[in-house]
């Protein structure tokens, strides 16, 4: 079905519309959204990586601190 005959149904407020426009769109909807909902995982896992990184950072640098002031020697 062309594109102004399922407007026309959606103004005519037909629930086949949404059939139609699922039907000629359908796939091409799937795609995009997959597409978005990858990048934003993609984006997701890059930031906490980088937080896991500089936690892991701070851990070993307050671990060489400790070392450094001799700590673990008697008294």
């Amino acid at each position: 079905m062309d594109d102004h005959k399922i407007i026309e149904l959606y103004w005519a407020r037909k629930e086949i519309a949404i059939k139609e426009t699922s039907i000629k769109y359908g796939g091409l909807c799937n795609r995009i959204a997959k597409n978005i909902l990858f990048r934003l995982i993609a984006i997701f896992s890059q930031q906490v990586m980088k937080h896991i990184f500089s936690i892991m950072q701070v851990m070993c640098n307050t671990t060489q601190q400790i070392k450094s002031r001799n700590v673990y020697t008697k008294q």
